[in-house]
C-alpha cells in the first residue's frame, strides 16, 4: 500500500498538530503533578516529626 504525497503530508500535519497540543500539556501535567508529589512528601515527612516530640 503505497501512501502519495497528499496522504504524507496530511498525516504530517496532524501529528504536528496533535504534538503542538499535546506535549506542552503533558509537561505542564508533569511540572504540576512534582509539585503536587513534593507538597505530599513535605506534608507527610512533618506531621511524625511532631508526635514523636
Amino acid at each position: 500500500m503505497a501512501l502519495t504525497e497528499d496522504h504524507r503530508n496530511a498525516w504530517t500535519v496532524t501529528w504536528t498538530g496533535i504534538g503542538t497540543v499535546f506535549f506542552p500539556l503533558m509537561l505542564l501535567g508533569a511540572q504540576y503533578q512534582l509539585k503536587k508529589n513534593r507538597r505530599i512528601t513535605q506534608a507527610l515527612k512533618t506531621p511524625p516529626a511532631i508526635p514523636s516530640l
